[in-house]
């Protein structure tokens, strides 16, 4: 039997964007936050919410290391 390393309720998170179309880090963290509080074990940045496509590389990057900043 093959073991997980993700276990428990994980979510693929939508990526928010401003009126201008940059990426909201501000509604980003609220949603972060949302979902710790909430009890979700693991996120999924750029999962399946279809933003993926339409951002650059260095967007890409910067959210992923949003994701993975200390606290």
């Amino acid at each position: 039997m093959i073991q997980s390393k993700f276990r428990g309720t994980g979510v693929a998170l939508v990526t928010p964007f401003t009126k201008s179309g940059d990426v909201d880090y501000n509604g980003l963290e609220k949603l972060i936050n949302h979902c710790i509080d909430g009890g979700v074990e693991y996120l999924v940045s750029l999962g399946t919410t279809g933003e993926n496509v339409t951002l650059t590389k260095q967007e890409k990057q910067d959210i992923f290391k949003f994701y993975h900043r200390e606290k």
